[in-house]
C-alpha cells in the first residue's frame, strides 16, 4: 500500500506535466525531430542527398512550421538537381520569413534553374519596389544575370547604387564585376576606382585590384561615386568639377 501510495504521488506530478507539455504547440510526448536535423546537415555536407532529402522530410513531418528546416528540404532538392520540388517548399520558408535574404536567393536559384524566370521577376521585383533596399535591388541584377537579361541586371545594379547614394562598397563591387563579366572594361575600372575611393584597404578591392593587374595605385586614383555626385546635385550642393574626372561614368 505504502508503495503503491508513494508511486501515485511522485508520479502523479510528472504525468501532469507531461500532460500539460503535450498541450504546448512546441512541447509535448511528440518525437523529437532535431536528431533528423542533424543527420541531414551532416549528408548536405558529405554530398550524400538522398539521405539529407530522407532525413529534412521526417523532420518536416514532425515539425513542418519550421522554415528554415523547409529551407534546407528546398536546398537538397537544388542540389539533387531537382529545382520544380525545391520550389514548393523554398516557397514556404519565405513566406513564413519573408525577410530572410537567404531564403529568398534560394527561392530565386530554383526558379531560375527550373526556368522560371517570369516567376522569378516577379518576385524581386516585388520585393525590390516594396523593401527598396541596396541588397534587394543588387539579388535582382545577380539573377537577372543568370537569367541571361544583362540588360536588367545592368539597370538593376544601377538602382542599387542610387539608392546607396555612392556611400558603401557593395553596389559598386556588384557593378564592377558585372561589367568583368560582360567585357566592359572600361565601366569595369571605373566601378572599381570608386570602390578604391569608398575603401582604399578593403581586401575585396585590393584583391580586384591586383586581378587588374594595378599594382602601383598613383594617390588620384580613385573616382568620387557617381552617385554620390548625383546626390549632391539633388541637395543643391553640388560638388565642384574637379572632384570628377571627365570620364567618370553618370
Amino acid at each position: 500500500m505504502m508503495t503503491r501510495s508513494l508511486s501515485a504521488r511522485v508520479l502523479a506530478p510528472t504525468c501532469l506535466a507531461l500532460t500539460l507539455a503535450a498541450s504546448l504547440p512546441l512541447g509535448g510526448c511528440r518525437a523529437n525531430p532535431y536528431p533528423y536535423r542533424l543527420r541531414g546537415d551532416g549528408a548536405m555536407e558529405g554530398g550524400n542527398y538522398p539521405l539529407a532529402l530522407e532525413s529534412y522530410q521526417k523532420y518536416i513531418e514532425i515539425d513542418p512550421g519550421s522554415p528554415d528546416m523547409r529551407n534546407a528540404l528546398g536546398r537538397a532538392y537544388l542540389a539533387s538537381n531537382r529545382p520544380v520540388e525545391a520550389i514548393e517548399h523554398l516557397r514556404v520558408a519565405t513566406l513564413q520569413a519573408p525577410e530572410n535574404d537567404q531564403y529568398m536567393d534560394d527561392l530565386a536559384e530554383a526558379y531560375v534553374r527550373a526556368n522560371r524566370a517570369d516567376e522569378m521577376y516577379r518576385l524581386l521585383r516585388s520585393n525590390a519596389n516594396e523593401r527598396g533596399g541596396v541588397r534587394d535591388w543588387i539579388r535582382l541584377g545577380r539573377f537577372a544575370e543568370k537569367s541571361g537579361d544583362a540588360d536588367v541586371a545592368r539597370q538593376a545594379l544601377l538602382t542599387a547604387a542610387r539608392v546607396d547614394r555612392g556611400q558603401n562598397l557593395a553596389p559598386q563591387l556588384a557593378l564592377h564585376d558585372f561589367f568583368v563579366r560582360i567585357g566592359d572594361a572600361r565601366n569595369a575600372d571605373q566601378r572599381l576606382r570608386m570602390a578604391y575611393f569608398i575603401s582604399p584597404r578593403d581586401p575585396g578591392v585590393l584583391r580586384r585590384l591586383a586581378d587588374a593587374g594595378v599594382a602601383d595605385i598613383p594617390a588620384n586614383y580613385g573616382f568620387v561615386p557617381a552617385e554620390r555626385l548625383e546626390a549632391r546635385t539633388l541637395e543643391g550642393s553640388a560638388a565642384p568639377a574637379s572632384a570628377a574626372p571627365a570620364n567618370q561614368v553618370r
